[in-house]
């Protein structure tokens, strides 16, 4: 039930993002929105900093944060659908954390939480006004 609630948390907090971003003009709301993307990027990499976890899935998790960091970057740069991309991705690497099939340990409402709120910022850049801004 705590992954539940914690989904809805994230839904709740990817919707008023969204409704930050969506109040400043589209040039700056897509740096916030890439800003963030990379950020959370370095999130599981940070949690690795606090544990010890076989060298093959710290790679694995610099891996993946390496390419949503990109995705920030090119999503910036380029077009829009890299900033979903990165979030989508981010998401389903989020996901993956909360069954525990990626050993980083992290607070156990964090995945889920940050699972929903990826979700919903890639859906409201897919259909959103930064629709397909490049």
């Amino acid at each position: 039930m705590a992954g539940m609630k914690s989904f809805l948390v994230g839904i709740v907090l990817g919707l008023l993002f969204v409704l930050l971003v969506h109040s400043v003009p589209p040039q700056p709301a897509r740096q916030l929105i890439a800003l963030f993307l990379a950020l959370t990027a370095c999130v599981y990499c940070g949690a690795l900093l606090a544990q010890s976890v076989p060298g093959h899935l710290a790679a694995l998790e610099l891996a993946v944060a390496g390419v949503v960091f990109a995705c920030a970057v090119v999503g910036l740069r380029a077009s829009t659908s890299y900033l979903a991309a990165g979030y989508v991705l981010h998401g389903a690497w989020d996901l993956l954390h909360h069954p525990k099939a990626v050993p980083t340990r992290v607070a156990r409402w964090f995945p889920p939480l940050c699972a929903a709120f990826d979700f919903v910022v890639a859906v409201a850049l897919l259909i959103g006004p930064w629709r397909p801004m490049a």
